[in-house]
């Protein structure tokens, strides 16, 4: 049987005032994987507390974090755990296996208020009691059911949710349960194919599906012969007038290990109606099952889905303009199946500035480091929203998860006053103005706002243009606030963050943000930017460091919670930057690679050593994507055919949160038959001076070595190829001399150790 433990984080710290705690637990989750095929998920609910709540009802409490609350309208507002599964086909049966529970008696949950804009203030809208509150029955009946069906890229998901307590609203009897085992009957034996070739979806599925780690790898979809099969993919659509000035960004999008295809707008059968830019995307999707698509030009240019469209021959219909939905593409749902972004942008001038400040903000990250780590977080004083957290409780717990990881300094500007960082009374547009000026590289909002700007501080389109963070230090920008992204038809807050020039033409603003087209709902959105910031506070090799699969992982999250009314938000928030920006959030580091300097014609594959394991190498042939690997165990393997003399390799090395590197492999043609033989044939170690592996190439036939130090003593014996490596790990600093054996014939090469 495989077992996996699953990290739950608590949240909160002993019990507010009036409050009752009814059962004390430790939250904890575990699911294993028994020979028959069945996940069985055991949960330890964390503490359960009833609190006061409005108009004399009581209010749920469970410390669990990322739990919601049911918002269906006049229905009793129970608390829930969302855990979706990574399933094979549609049938997927889940049943309580064991349970422990207490009943408690005398106790009225308050009725939820449903979905409510934030437009509308909460503390307006008082609970009413429904029909259910009429029936003798606990509710909800079941505590598990399955409630989302949905296809992300290639993997077919559903989310469980899981109640901690049942209620009886007429003999006012709460349930509460402290464990709970589940038997989950899911028909999937390997991971996706995706996620043997791709980190990105490997590490979405990693975070989203609980039984992932469960399952076995499937056969990797690139192969040794398939050079740039490791590639992400990106399509760009975009009108003619554009095309000459994305050449350089598409340069640097292949630099990247991003194969990159470009659309014009007049080559798409039907142009301009949506639904033809739809299915054109969907039928690009089938064949190359890209992972990025990069509209570029405003909504007159290129219209997001405005209206009902079909998904497999099934209408889904959309809260409002919606450009995510382009990335609707593998199943009847919401889930997006790949990274949708835009440059909006009316002219050339509009579209510079956007350019230039994705390529510099990734290519030549800043040596000023100090505003990589600092971010500031803006809230309203209104709420409760998710979590039935208020606004600024919502911020300021996003502020310690980002400080418990690479932040250093996080500036609190929330109405009202709230102690630590945030000063007393409201804070006003200077405030936020000066901290971007200054350098964040992550700006938080949650609160009000509308087209043209935020209601907290009163930061409006007129200070984005005001903006004199001309040297680098461009944030990305997420807001929780209602139509900030309303860009159909007119020149939103969002968009001026991403056009906007100096007096000398320099960009300032951001270097992208994800900002709704619609009124956004209360709780829903802070459910994804409670996600986005977690993953951003994540520290580990398997993180998310693209800003598309960064926010829109954090919708997934949303859809699970909530299912429809998540959708809604899902639909409507746009990205408006590059989806595949590699978000920064800490000093950049310098990468340490080796390779050779030259190469002969006759040589067909080459080894790059980095001393980073998140990195990806790519060779360039020109402008064409020669190679592509991830880096595994410190290094990579490339197979090429052969080149001509004078010709050359652009070497290019990139990882999160590191300085890009760049290097060339020349192709030089030997002066005479013999000598070129001679350089083919005569072996060589790189890099050298080594750490941990060195490689040999031009050797005719595997070899043996034997490695002897400075006083003549063997140290180290073997056999290697040729390309092959040579582990030195265990030899101390120093110099050394290794003798390549071939027969009768026999090379010396000296070697130097560092560590």
């Amino acid at each position: 049987m495989k077992k996996l433990l699953l990290p739950v984080l608590l949240v909160g710290i002993g019990l507010s005032a009036g409050a009752q705690q009814l059962s004390k637990n430790r939250a904890n989750t575990d699911i294993s994987l028994s020979a028959t095929g069945t996940y069985s998920l055991n949960i330890d609910f964390g503490s359960v507390s009833v609190k006061p709540g409005e108009d004399g009802w009581k209010r749920l409490d469970v410390n669990m974090d990322h739990l919601q609350y049911l918002n269906r309208k006049d229905e009793p507002a129970m608390p829930f755990a969302g855990y979706s599964f990574l399933v094979g086909d549609d049938n997927m049966e889940v049943s309580v296996d064991a349970s422990k529970y207490e009943d408690f008696q005398g106790y009225d949950i308050v009725p939820s208020k449903g979905k409510l804009s934030r437009k509308t203030d909460p503390a307006s809208v008082k609970p009413v009691a429904g029909p259910i509150y009429n029936e003798n029955k606990f509710y909800p009946e079941n505590i598990a059911t399955v409630v989302n069906d949905y296809v992300v890229h290639d993997a077919h998901g559903k989310t469980v949710w899981v109640f901690p307590v049942q209620y009886n609203p007429v003999t006012h009897t709460l349930r509460v349960y402290t464990e709970v085992k589940l038997n989950v009957k899911a028909k999937m034996t390997h991971k996706p194919e995706d996620a043997s070739s791709n980190r990105i979806w490997n590490n979405i599925y990693r975070r989203h599906f609980i039984n992932y780690e469960l399952l076995s790898h499937a056969a990797a979809k690139a192969t040794a012969n398939d050079s740039v099969g490791y590639a992400a993919q990106m399509l760009i659509i975009t009108p003619h007038m554009f095309a000459d000035t994305l050449r350089s960004f598409i340069k640097w999008k292949n630099q990247q290990g991003i194969r990159t295809y470009v659309t014009e707008t007049t080559a798409i059968p039907g142009y301009p109606a949506q639904e033809s830019i739809y299915a054109y995307v969907q039928q690009f999707y089938q064949q190359k099952h890209i992972d990025y698509l990069l509209l570029v030009g405003d909504d007159a240019a290129i219209t997001p889905r405005l209206d009902s469209g079909l998904v497999d021959n099934a209408t889904l219909t959309f809260a409002g303009p919606s450009d995510i939905s382009y990335g609707y593409l593998a199943g009847n749902d919401h889930y997006p199946d790949i990274f949708v972004g835009r440059l909006s942008a009316n002219t050339l001038s509009e579209l510079a500035p956007q350019l230039t400040k994705t390529i510099s903000y990734e290519k030549t990250p800043l040596t000023d480091t100090a505003w990589y780590t600092r971010a500031v977080g803006v809230a309203s004083n209104l709420g409760p929203g998710d979590d039935n957290e208020m606004d600024w409780e919502h911020m300021r717990n996003i502020r310690t998860k980002l400080m418990g990881a690479t932040y250093t300094h996080v500036a609190e500007l929330y109405d009202g006053t709230h102690n630590i960082m945030d000063a007393i009374g409201d804070p006003d547009y200077s405030d936020l103005e000066n901290q971007i000026d200054s350098g964040v590289s992550l700006v938080n909002y949650c609160g009000h706002g509308w087209d043209q700007g935020v209601v907290t501080t009163n930061f409006t389109s007129n200070n984005v243009q005001a903006l004199t963070n001309n040297t680098g230090m461009w944030p990305f920008v997420l807001i929780v606030g209602c139509e900030v992204g309303s860009f159909v038809g007119e020149t939103c807050f969002a968009e001026y963050f991403q056009r906007v020039k100096d007096a000398s033409g320099n960009p300032v603003g951001a270097v992208a943000n994800f900002m709704s087209t619609i009124s956004q709902y209360w709780d829903e959105p802070m459910e994804t930017q409670d996600m986005v910031n977690d993953i951003v506070s994540y520290n580990s090799t398997d993180s998310l460091d693209n800003i598309g699969p960064i926010v829109e992982t954090g919708c997934y999250s949303m859809n699970d919670q909530y299912s429809f009314s998540g959708y809604d938000m899902t639909d409507t928030w746009t990205l408006f930057g590059d989806p595949s920006l590699q978000f920064r959030k800490k000093t950049p580091a310098t990468l340490a690679v080796n390779h050779v300097a030259t190469i002969t014609p006759n040589w067909t594959s080459v080894n790059v050593t980095v001393n980073n394991n998140d990195a990806t190498v790519v060779l360039m042939h020109y402008d064409t994507l020669f190679s592509v690997r991830p880096v595994v165990s410190g290094s990579t393997h490339h197979n090429f055919a052969s080149l001509q003399a004078g010709d050359s390799l652009m070497v290019s090395v990139t990882a999160p949160n590191t300085k890009p590197y760049f290097g060339k492999i020349m192709v030089v043609a030997p002066t005479d038959a013999a000598s070129a033989g001679a350089a083919a044939n005569t072996p060589s170690l790189y890099p050298n001076p080594g750490t941990n592996t060195v490689y040999v190439t031009g050797l005719q036939a595997a070899s043996n070595y034997d490695i002897t130090d400075v006083t003549g003593k063997k140290v180290m014996s073997g056999s290697v190829a040729n390309n092959g490596s040579i582990n030195i790990n265990s030899l101390a600093p120093g110099s050394y001399m290794v003798a390549l054996v071939n027969g009768a014939e026999v090379s010396t090469i000296p070697l130097q150790v560092k560590k």
